[in-house]
């Protein structure tokens, strides 16, 4: 729920910045606000990054700090392309909105999946914590164990 939210949240304030590029103070809140909502998500992500990889935690981390750096490269990569096309400043802020419903859907489509597999219900759920019991913190098997 909180994912869902943070992106919501970063869909509705990129687009008021869109909307109220023009004033300088707006834009400064808005921004600030933007990136509230964009790291609100982040634990989120990394706990059902973890949920689903509990023995492989290291390997877990890494793949989504991966992914978070290849959309990091993505969107200004797309901001450029906008811009090198002729479109105007207020289109950067819509290119991260309409990025932040995509993932919007890709949530959507994971949950659908996830109960489809789960028909129990505790799909989304996060793993016990007693998963990593008797473990030494390493994502690496442990000899002897």
């Amino acid at each position: 729920m909180v994912l869902v939210l943070a992106l919501g949240g970063t869909v509705v304030v990129s687009l008021g910045l869109a909307a109220l590029l023009g004033s300088a103070s707006l834009t400064a809140v808005l921004t600030a606000l933007l990136g509230l909502v964009g790291f609100a998500g982040n634990p989120v992500l990394n706990s059902r990054v973890f949920a689903f990889a509990p023995n492989a935690r290291t390997l877990a981390a890494a793949g989504n700090v991966a992914a978070f750096n290849a959309g990091i490269s993505l969107g200004p990569w797309l901001g450029g392309l906008a811009l090198g096309a002729g479109a105007g400043y207020r289109t950067l802020p819509v290119i991260g909105a309409a990025l932040a419903v995509l993932a919007l859907l890709i949530l959507r489509g994971d949950l659908v999946l996830a109960r489809r597999a789960d028909p129990a219900g505790r799909a989304g759920t996060t793993a016990p914590a007693d998963r990593s019991a008797g473990r030494s913190g390493t994502s690496c098997p442990q000899p002897g164990r």
